[in-house]
């Protein structure tokens, strides 16, 4: 929670209502009520700026990195059977950077250290991730996504009978992400090995346990723990595909050892040290969020989605970009709240990014991206070169993730983008999606060499038209909603004497008063105010 000096202003990087503007204009002495400056309490120390800049680091690399494993995965298992990948994947990211903590001084774990990370990574890397790599030599990713997302539930069952208490609405957020993930699968096959249903039933329950558990076990300091994990998990691997007799089954090709080396720098030394941090830094339940993310993820890439979108149908290629650039961009936008993204984007090199952000740059960006990469030339060379439709998917969730943002405001907008402002936007986004919807459904031809059927090309921009309609609606519904917790909030700030221009700007931001005097027109407020975002 960010902490105001002297308005009802919600504070931010870089914002028109910062701190050293309020104390500037009004003298403490002139204001009624008010408080010292050298009493005020800061905006944040630079201690919780560095952490909350972590925190938007580690679940942007668990979010986005661990849903691509799931395609990576797939690749690496052509040629190495799932234990011997996997303890290959650990062991050598454990020894990297245990030797490399080793460089700059940090001490190597104790005995009691040692048995705890043993226990720890046999939960989250044998039985957890080591499972998963079982279970994919059959199961159906939509299925395995389904039940992997069933983790942040167990993990806060888990974490209610260690007197970890969950609040009603992280309860509700847990519900619905599970279900919006069942959801999306609905259509995945059920059919599977008994063996493999059994892994994948029992890895997100080991999952939830180790990650419930490490809070309480003696684990080394900050990144050796992640390392002494890595390794002890990594070396059972290898034991048990030793005694499973584990060889590679097909040459150890350039697309092999790539995808092993993505697995062990990508998915090991960066975004399970990102998990381990958040374990240890923030609650389970935002911790394990990055289930809801990782199965859209992992749907659009390594789904048959994407075999069957590439090769075959325009349709299904159409689901593919659509879960990309709208679903999983409007779950990125959700996920980054404003109290980890401002430390993140006060570094002044970040700094001028936020102006993608802003509604006048956000959505001619948006536009502009999901036109250009239907023009027929440009969408037949993404389907004809990996690297040009990387970063077509990249930028449908990139621009997807802008526009989400600048709508549903993890940091405050202009002032003047309020809630009116905000349906017109809304009200661009559905006109400009239906109407590239349209052309697909009514054009008397195809406009793409590698598909050929008219009725496959309107049932795409049928697609795109029902998904775009669903999800205006929903945010519609939003806006409304949050319009009149607004209207009702700012009666009351009225009510208590606020100005009108203030009650206004702190009830839009849900600024909620912690103690002082009512403010009166043309009046400055006294220290105390928070923002609740």
């Amino acid at each position: 929670m960010a902490l105001a000096r002297s308005s009802v202003v919600p504070a931010q990087a870089s914002h028109a209502y910062s701190e050293a503007q309020a104390a500037r204009s009004v003298p403490a002495a002139q204001v009624p009520g008010s408080v010292p400056p050298a009493q005020a309490p800061r905006l944040e120390n630079d201690g919780s700026q560095h952490r909350n800049m972590l925190i938007a680091l580690a679940l942007f690399a668990v979010y986005v990195i661990w849903g691509s494993t799931y395609l990576v995965m797939r690749i690496a298992l052509d040629a190495l059977p799932p234990f011997l990948m996997s303890g290959l994947r650990f062991t050598i990211a454990g020894a990297v950077l245990m030797l490399f903590l080793r460089s700059r001084g940090e001490a190597l774990p104790s005995a009691k250290q040692w048995v705890a990370s043993a226990l720890i990574g046999t939960l989250l890397l044998v039985l957890g991730n080591g499972l998963v790599a079982v279970a994919e030599r059959s199961v159906d990713t939509g299925v395995a996504a389904t039940i992997v997302a069933t983790m942040p539930l167990w993990i806060a069952s888990i974490g209610a009978l260690w007197g970890e208490r969950i609040t009603r609405i992280e309860l509700l957020g847990l519900a619905l992400g599970f279900a919006g993930v069942a959801v999306l699968n609905r259509a995945g096959n059920l059919s599977f090995a008994s063996l493999d249903a059994l892994a994948i039933l029992i890895a997100p329950i080991a999952w939830a346990l180790g990650s419930v558990w490490s809070r309480r076990l003696s684990l080394p300091p900050k990144l050796m723990a992640t390392a002494a994990e890595m390794l002890s998990g990594g070396a059972i691997l290898l034991v048990l595909a030793a005694l499973h007799g584990d060889a590679p089954t097909a040459p150890l090709d350039t697309r092999t050892l790539g995808a092993l080396a993505y697995l062990i720098v990508m998915g090991s030394l960066v975004a399970f040290s990102a998990f381990t941090y958040l374990l240890h830094n923030t609650r389970p339940t935002l911790a394990s969020s990055y289930a809801y993310v990782n199965p859209v993820i992992a749907l659009a890439l390594a789904s048959p989605i994407d075999t069957i979108g590439e090769r075959r149908r325009f349709s299904v290629h159409m689901l593919q970009h659509l879960l990309i650039g709208d679903v999983a961009a409007m779950l990125l936008a959700i996920g980054l709240t404003g109290p980890l993204l401002r430390p993140l984007l006060a570094r002044a090199p970040l700094r001028r990014l936020r102006v993608l952000a802003h509604p006048l740059v956000a959505l001619p960006l948006w536009a502009a991206n999901l036109y250009a990469w239907h023009v027929p030339r440009l969408y037949d060379a993404a389907l004809a070169h990996d690297s040009i439709h990387a970063v077509q998917h990249a930028l449908f969730l990139t621009c997807g993730t802008l526009l989400w943002a600048a709508l549903l405001e993890p940091l405050p907008g202009p002032r003047w983008f309020g809630t009116g402002p905000k349906l017109v936007a809304l009200a661009f986004v559905w006109v400009a999606g239906g109407a590239l919807a349209n052309v697909f459904i009514w054009s008397g031809h195809p406009f793409y060499s590698r598909y050929r059927s008219t009725l496959d090309q309107r049932i795409g921009g049928g697609v795109m038209l029902i998904e775009m309609s669903v999800l205006v609606v929903a945010v519609f519904f939003w806006l409304a909603l949050g319009w009149l917790r607004e209207a009702e909030l700012r009666q009351q700030l009225l009510d208590r004497g606020y100005a009108p221009e203030a009650a206004a700007r702190a009830a839009r931001y849900r600024v909620r008063r912690r103690g002082g005097t009512p403010l009166r027109d043309g009046q400055r407020g006294p220290c105390g105010t928070r923002l609740c975002r």
